[in-house]
């Protein structure tokens, strides 16, 4: 007893020292994760910044290890990047046959004294090869949609706790409406409890089909797609062959407008569920104890570069996310330029938790970046890995493309109709990527945020090999040891 009490009191002194003051008792936890928001579009979610961003930090460097919806939230789960879990591709079936799904943060909670609750969507197409009513370790409370049903947001079934419930057409079965409901029923019982709450929240806003509730269908009429120099993009011959889509035409930016209204008009259910999350813990008396993080499993493109909707690029649009967090000793409406990764989120919680972080686990835990007194960018990480893999192999296009001078210094890349597999580097600076067929691109974020000019056939050797170099090293990482300081290893 007298050595769970030490370690207990080492555990907050360790915040503290970071900080972040320690609590009377163990913190809430509190994760709501969107589906394919890029970091620009939350700045339309008005409560989510008003209560979240705005009373704790933005981080404007924040990435995913793979801007797709399985490897992404596989890294999310297990801390670890998708080329040490396996899981580039594929789904839940996958992902249980690894073995991964008893080691992942659920089971790290739960054994550091957490009442622990899931609600909505999970590893894609669970419960593939288990029964409709299997209930994954680590997790006292479960209620996740079967399969991926749940995409139309109605007429899906859901397991609840181990029984299987059927929702209909009713505009209370509104998937991100019921998934709100279920967050306040268990934030209810954590209290009645007495227990600390390691809540995960996941609607599917505002992936397609995107379908709005109907008391938003009307809203945002008029709205377009902000316009910048990268949408349209007016020459795009630097670009690989597959990416470059010509300027689109007015049909086709009339097209954009009203997705990106669509995504506006089903992200304000999950705005609404936001809210409705920190009005019941302050309602209950835990906001002032309760972390809150607000991100997305990976980015979207919609027009950008002239290309439609997608997430299976390098570009900032797919791979950067946004993360907003509050918490006790967050300091309220403060911007972090620090690059954090995916596969933080789980270290961070379990650090928050007074657990214990597997050696295995690759990401860092971010508690240092929520205190007043974070560090440095320059002895923070300098580099991450992101990667895409494709579930079919593309094949070669109908017609093969043309080499332009923009791009002459890829002259044996193979040809290929869509976006095949890649390995990139995002730094501080500069994002790279190579792809399996030959073709590449390199962007210096810094002159050219809006990644305008592939400077591939201008750059010089020694910048394009320092970047190689950060991919090989990145690659080849396989402990958390290892990975993090590749992270840190110096990188243009």
């Amino acid at each position: 007893m007298l050595r769970r009490l030490a370690l207990a009191c080492l555990a907050l002194a360790g915040l503290a020292l970071a900080g972040v003051p320690a609590a009377m008792a163990k913190p809430n936890l509190v994760v709501i994760m969107l589906d394919d928001l890029d970091a620009a579009t939350v700045q339309r979610m008005p409560g989510t910044l008003a209560q979240v961003a705005r009373a704790g930090l933005t981080f404007d460097r924040a990435y995913v290890t793979e801007p797709t919806c399985f490897p992404s939230r596989a890294s999310f789960f297990t801390g670890r990047y998708p080329h040490a879990t396996g899981m580039r591709s594929g789904g839940y079936a996958r992902f249980v046959t690894a073995g991964l799904e008893a080691d992942t943060l659920g089971p790290w909670l739960q054994r550091a004294g957490y009442y622990t609750a899931f609600a909505g969507k999970y590893i894609n197409d669970y419960p593939r090869r288990k029964s409709d009513t299997y209930v994954p370790p680590g997790w006292n409370r479960w209620a996740a949609g079967l399969y991926e049903d749940f995409y139309r947001q109605y007429d899906y079934r859901m397991n609840e706790d181990g029984r299987v419930v059927s929702y209909g057409s009713a505009p209370a079965d509104y998937f991100t409406d019921v998934l709100s409901r279920k967050a306040l029923a268990f934030i209810a019982d954590a209290k009645t409890r007495n227990r600390p709450l390691a809540l995960f929240v996941k609607p599917t806003a505002p992936h397609s089909p995107m379908v709005a509730a109907p008391r938003h269908k009307s809203r945002f009429g008029g709205v377009t797609i902000p316009r910048s120099d990268s949408i349209p993009e007016r020459d795009t011959r630097d670009k690989p062959p597959f990416l470059r889509k010509g300027v689109p035409s007015a049909s086709s930016m009339a097209s954009f407008d009203k997705k990106y209204r669509w995504r506006l008009q089903m992200l304000a259910a999950a705005d609404e569920l936001v809210v409705a999350v920190v009005d019941a813990l302050r309602a209950r008396g835990m906001l002032d104890n309760t972390y809150i993080f607000v991100t997305s499993d990976n980015g979207y493109h919609l027009g950008e570069h002239n290309v439609p909707e997608g997430k299976n690029t390098g570009w900032e649009e797919d791979i950067r996310v946004p993360l907003l967090v509050r918490g006790p000793g967050v300091p309220a409406g403060q911007r972090r330029s620090q690059m954090v990764l995916n596969t933080d989120l789980a270290p961070t919680l379990v650090a928050l938790g007074g657990g214990t972080v597997p050696a295995k686990v690759q990401g860092r835990s971010i508690v240092p970046l929520l205190g007043t007194s974070p560090p440095a960018n320059a002895g923070w990480r300098q580099s991450v890995l992101v990667t895409y893999r494709p579930g079919t192999a593309p094949s070669a296009p109908a017609t093969p493309p043309s080499t332009t001078a923009q791009y002459n210094c890829v002259p044996n890349a193979s040809p290929v109709a869509k976006t095949p597999e890649w390995w990139g580097v995002r730094t501080l600076r500069y994002t790279y990527v190579e792809y399996i067929n030959g073709d590449r691109e390199l962007y210096d974020n810094q002159a050219d945020p809006l990644q305008l000019r592939n400077l591939y056939c201008s750059a010089s050797a020694s910048l394009k090999s320092g970047l190689g170099a950060a991919i090989a090293r990145l690659r080849a990482c396989t402990d958390g040891a290892t990975c993090r300081a590749a992270e840190t290893a110096s990188a243009p």
